[in-house]
């Protein structure tokens, strides 16, 4: 005992010994003589309330009362909160959020970020959870793939907004060199998927296709079962849900891994980057599906033209359910910004690399490129800033896929067209000493004949009470068009599409 208390002895006084030399290797000063100025406290937030009404661009209004009676509202209020403490080599900071989302569905939500940040010279080592932006690209980028993205409000939030905050360790260490040179590494014990509506206007279709498809083949199977008597069998497939075809991602297996390597040369910034994760988006597999429906309608067929082993054959046959997984995704990157004349030019490209190099598989997405290029500039009058961004992907190995899986394939075009490319334009001004700011967005699909329009008013009225008027239009009538899943319906056997339109009037207070 006398021998533990001596060596514990011994190694505190090792410790305190040493304290100084490792703080002056990592840059500290001597934390005996740490500053007696005590850390700021901030607190910060934004509040308000969104008043939203959908406009009927199905039917159209023919007289007042239409307006009252085909305009759906709804409303929006959301309290943001943040506090940030600062010290002399560290800090902290915390935002929390809540509005119908996060009291609702994901209450995880209102513990919106937490980050404890230390900085040791050279280094910073933060950790929480976190949001982290890659890439040089202005609020769109192809290189950001640490968050996935929050789709129940669509695009309508800003970029940095709908991206979800993610647990996280990032270490940042910065060369005392003359090119900036800055080396990120990150990792995440987990992943959290992109997130859509379940209820409301932006339900995707392709994910209440899929739950409809299963409920579906459920009910063909508890029937069937209960036809032959088969009771406990029947119940169990009445008891399937739908989400249980969906993978946790809260786990090791779906754990993510960065590094990124930025610097100047010149007037240029560049940047290279690689991400180790998984699509946060899940690719369905209906090979069994697919196989079983088939033989179900070959069976159908036969048993109605009077071959008897058929209808018995058709007694014991069953649909067989979609599986879904998140495909492995390795992103190589590199990016590059600078200012030409009057122009902010920014680029990113990337190679998308999953387990699928030939092709051949269906279920899992194949390699691809990506790539963003653009601009913005000042123009010389009032303070309207023009920005136009263009960002594509290209599926390599494409059409491999043939026969009764081919319009099953995660990478299926229906037109055959295997590049996906968008215009990004942003207009944006400012009047009244900044009081008043208006800007209009734009995304235009060009393969798939897509559009999305937001404009909106800002009007600071006085300390931060502010005062918004915005509105959205989206056109996507493409099956392979990106916003296609929020304007596609069923209507009985049919899929058509509807044009999504709303005006919203809010109030909110910065402070």
């Amino acid at each position: 005992m006398k021998l533990f208390k001596f060596s514990m002895v011994a190694i505190c006084l090792f410790v305190l010994g040493t304290t100084g030399a490792f703080a002056q290797d990592f840059g500290f000063d001597d934390f005996a003589e740490e500053e007696s100025a005590s850390p700021a406290l901030v607190w910060s937030g934004k509040g308000g309330l969104d008043i939203r009404g959908w406009i009927d661009t199905k039917n159209g209004y023919s007289s007042l009362s239409d307006i009252g009676d085909n305009t759906k509202m709804e409303y929006l209020p959301y309290l943001n909160l943040g506090i940030n403490y600062s010290g002399s080599f560290s800090d902290f900071e915390a935002k929390t959020k809540f509005n119908k989302w996060s009291l609702g569905d994901y209450k995880w939500d209102m513990l919106d970020e937490l980050t404890a940040r230390l900085y040791a010279g050279n280094w910073v080592i933060e950790g929480g959870k976190m949001r982290l932006v890659w890439g040089k690209g202005d609020k769109l980028h192809i290189l950001d793939n640490l968050n996935a993205n929050d789709y129940t409000d669509f695009l309508i939030p800003d970029y940095i907004d709908r991206r979800i905050s993610e647990p996280m360790l990032h270490i940042v260490y910065s060369a005392p060199t003359a090119a900036s040179v800055r080396i990120e590494g990150v990792y995440t014990p987990m992943m959290t998927a992109d997130r859509f509506a379940s209820d409301g206007q932006w339900v995707p279709y392709s994910v209440s296709h899929l739950t409809d498809t299963v409920k579906e083949a459920v009910m063909y199977n508890a029937k069937a079962d209960f036809a032959a008597g088969n009771i406990e069998s029947a119940l169990s497939a009445l008891s399937f849900d739908s989400d249980s075809l969906y993978e946790d991602t809260a786990s090791l297996k779906y754990g993510q891994a960065g590094l990124r390597i930025t610097g100047t040369v010149g007037k240029v910034d560049l940047g290279a980057s690689y991400y180790y994760g998984h699509y946060k988006q899940p690719s369905a597999n209906m090979e069994k599906y697919a196989l079983s429906a088939r033989e179900i309608a070959i069976l159908q067929s036969q048993a109605s033209a009077g071959d008897e082993n058929a209808g018995n054959a058709l007694k014991t046959a069953r649909y067989s359910y979609p599986s879904l997984d998140y495909d492995r995704l390795q992103v190589f990157g590199v990016e590059a910004a600078t200012v030409l004349w009057k122009l902010n030019l920014r680029a990113e490209a990337a190679y998308n690399m999953t387990d699928d190099f030939s092709g051949d598989d269906p279920w899992v997405h194949n390699n691809s490129i990506a790539w963003l290029c653009g601009f913005d500039i000042d123009l010389p009058f009032s303070n309207l800033n023009f920005n136009i961004q263009e960002t594509g992907t290209v599926v390599l190995k494409s059409g491999e896929i043939r026969g009764l899986f081919e319009e099953y394939d995660v990478d299926y075009d229906n037109d055959g067209h295997y590049t996906n490319n968008k215009i990004v334009i942003n207009l944006s001004d400012s009047y009244l000493h900044e009081k008043l700011t208006a800007e209009i967005s734009a995304v235009v699909g060009i393969e798939n004949k897509e559009v999305l329009i937001m404009p909106k008013l800002n009007y600071n009225i006085r300390d931060g009470f502010n005062v918004v008027l915005r509105g959205a239009y989206l056109h996507s009538d493409d099956s392979d068009g990106e916003f296609y899943n929020f304007t596609a319906y069923k209507d009985g056997s049919s899929v058509k599409t509807k044009d999504k339109a709303f005006v919203q009037l809010a109030v909110r207070y910065d402070f």
